[in-house]
């Protein structure tokens, strides 16, 4: 809508900000409504992921949209000192307000400030998980009780914590059929691994864990939440952030020892 544009515009001046939006139709709208209160600032059609090299370097880059991970762009473009402000997450739920700043050494480094939720970069954005789930699922490894119940992935901070373990997962809630209690699934379509979860027929926290392909999503997932449950179970304001042009570094502070990490590298 151009909303936001304004609003910075008012505050900072027309010609001290850049506006990127991908959809050529919602940025037409957008210029038009910016216009219509007389303001003409740099808006500009193109893929935001890629950020505006022509007006680079930025003192502050705010994103509109989710990422799945902090474009090195974005890093590139601001100048050290600059702040990056982006949600950070792919599932509907779960995700984290970054907040980094940009260093002399062409890093950035900052935490997690707060939960937020916000629409997918389309670039980033995964496609749905979509047809039989019941075949996708037919063929399990192993099957087990499970000791952390999936219904903690209702919660922001474990939904993160999730997604930061196994990224580029999936999760899922389903009925397979008419009258069945839900189901929930994970599921990584590029590595063919999934992990169902079935309820028991007495207890609601009676959970079974059925894991099927290369990769036991639910074991990694559930080794860092019950290492966040020893630590407190801190909220997603405990992670912190740096990014190099090779990867993302994540750490949960808190009472843990070693805390807890992940590292994201770019292939």
């Amino acid at each position: 809508t151009g909303y936001s544009t304004a609003l910075l515009c008012h505050r900072l001046g027309e010609d001290n900000v850049t506006t990127v939006e991908v959809d050529p139709a919602v940025a037409r709208r957008a210029d038009d409504a910016l216009e219509s209160i007389g303001v003409s600032t740099w808006t500009v059609t193109g893929d935001g992921l890629l950020g505006h090299p022509p007006r680079a370097p930025y003192d502050r880059v705010i994103a509109t949209c989710a990422v799945r991970r902090v474009p090195y762009s974005w890093v590139r473009q601001t100048r050290p000192g600059g702040l990056i402000l982006t949600t950070l997450g792919s599932w509907p739920h779960g995700g984290g307000l970054a907040k980094v700043t940009v260093g002399a050494d062409g890093t950035a480094e900052g935490r997690i400030v707060g939960p937020a939720s916000f629409m997918q970069a389309r670039a980033q954005a995964q496609p749905p998980v979509t047809g039989d789930l019941a075949a996708r699922a037919a063929y399990a490894d192993s099957e087990r009780e499970v000791r952390v119940p999936p219904t903690v992935l209702d919660e922001w901070t474990p939904a993160f914590l999730a997604q930061l373990t196994v990224p580029d997962t999936q999760l899922v809630h389903a009925r397979t059929a008419e009258g069945e209690r839900q189901r929930t699934y994970l599921f990584a379509p590029g590595r063919e691994s999934f992990a169902e979860f079935v309820p028991g027929p007495r207890n609601s926290a009676d959970w079974t864990v059925r894991q099927g392909g290369p990769v036991r999503l639910w074991d990694q997932v559930e080794e860092v939440l019950l290492a966040w449950r020893d630590a407190g179970s801190p909220g997603v304001d405990a992670v912190r952030l740096r990014i190099t042009e090779g990867a993302h570094h994540y750490r949960l502070d808190g009472a843990s020892a070693p805390p807890l990490r992940w590292e994201h590298a770019l292939r």
